[in-house]
């Protein structure tokens, strides 16, 4: 009776397997996650009070037509600022440096990137992932550089850092497609990073093209996964990362770009 129940069990998860393999074969499988990602959008929970959403509804409402970027700049910078800190005008320097960005690509628009600067280090500049409490008490405490160079030295391709969350290795290649070369000495700098985002975005939007409509939320999961993950999720090699931990970056991205989107 036991190796009777085993044997099914192993059928059915061999004939799982096989519906998984044909939907990829037919292209379904990454509709499948373009959808979940779509609907997940709807349903998550961004911390915005209703009275900040109304008042962000309000200022969209009230710039309905752009005269120039000076104007979009503007906008926001003051809009990013009632909820982030602009000490030292620092919110001007990285929303100006993402518009003026974004316009050398037809695949990048500045509302998704300020959404994926927001989701990843909260326009953070000194940002590092994955820090140890001890760490952390040193960042706390003023030492963030020791901290940096201690992070960067040891565990090259475990930390993210900066205000796009740049593991070394990643920020190093994209540079390279830039002709600038990245280090310890200039990984942290705000101003390059974002050039670093707009470029891997959009060799990321190209990468998925094929996908049409699908191509940003791909593009999105490769930007937070790395895209080995996401063509093993297209390609169905791993249905894992259909999980919803691996839904929520896209779609909160997505969710956190529109207080950015300006009412047409």
């Amino acid at each position: 009776m036991v190796n009777c129940k085993m044997n099914g069990r192993v059928a059915l998860f061999l004939f799982a397997v096989l519906m998984l393999t044909i939907l990829a074969l037919n292209g379904v499988a990454p509709t499948l996650f373009a959808k979940k990602v779509q609907a997940k959008v709807e349903k998550t929970e961004v911390v915005i009070t209703k009275e900040e959403e109304s008042h962000v509804i309000a200022r969209r409402e009230a710039f309905t037509e752009i005269i120039d970027d000076a104007e979009l700049v503007k906008f926001l910078t003051e809009t990013i600022s009632e909820k982030y800190n602009n000490e030292d005008g620092k919110i001007f320097k990285i929303v100006n440096k993402v518009v003026s960005c974004a316009k050398r690509y037809d695949n990048v628009t500045p509302e998704i990137m300020l959404g994926i600067i927001e989701r990843e280090s909260s326009f953070r500049i000194n940002a590092i992932s994955k820090l140890s409490t001890h760490q952390k008490a040193q960042v706390e405490s003023g030492k963030f550089d020791e901290v940096y160079r201690t992070a960067y030295a040891r565990t090259y391709n475990e930390h993210a850092f900066g205000i796009c969350q740049f593991k070394p290795s990643t920020a190093k290649w994209v540079g390279e497609r830039l002709g600038i070369q990245v280090d310890s000495e200039n990984l942290m700098d705000p101003i390059l990073q974002i050039e670093l985002a707009c470029e891997y975005f959009a060799y990321l939007c190209d990468r998925y093209s094929d996908y049409g409509d699908y191509a940003a939320l791909y593009a999105l999961h490769a930007y937070s996964s790395g895209p080995t993950r996401t063509d093993e999720l297209i390609s169905g090699r791993n249905p894992i990362h259909y999980s919803s931990r691996n839904l929520v970056y896209p779609s909160r991205v997505i969710k956190l770009s529109r207080n950015y989107e300006l009412a047409e």
